[in-house]
């Protein structure tokens, strides 16, 4: 049963993502906070061009850090946290956010986009 909701999920996440990313080249990112959710540690080893780093762990007691703007683009390494951390910003009223799934899948699109520098 586990094993079948998580490969739900997984599926879920690749359906998501794949219309995430085109929503990512669309936007004007300098009304976008760009957040990756992975660890410190994971993002000082490198990251998204622009990125805040916000861990998932810490995401619901930070997020009024992501009131200002009208996007939030999340990512991680996998997509899993990203997938998750969407979820929890749908449940505290967010309602644009784009999931761009792994932190270097982020980066391209973000680098396609042009509205920012």
């Amino acid at each position: 049963m586990v094993k079948s909701l998580a490969y739900g999920a997984c599926l879920l996440s690749l359906v998501f993502l794949a219309t995430s990313c085109a929503g990512l080249r669309s936007i004007d990112l300098r009304d976008a906070h760009i957040v990756d959710v992975r660890t410190p540690q994971e993002f000082s080893h490198g990251s998204a061009t622009h990125a805040i780093n916000i861990p998932l762990g810490e995401l619901r007691q930070r997020l009024h850090e992501l009131r200002d703007k009208k996007y939030i683009v999340v990512f991680c390494h996998t997509g899993i946290r990203s997938t998750l951390a969407a979820s929890v910003l749908r449940k505290n009223g967010f309602r644009h956010i784009i999931n761009a799934g792994t932190w270097q899948r982020a980066d391209k699109q973000i680098r396609l986009n042009n509205t920012i520098q």
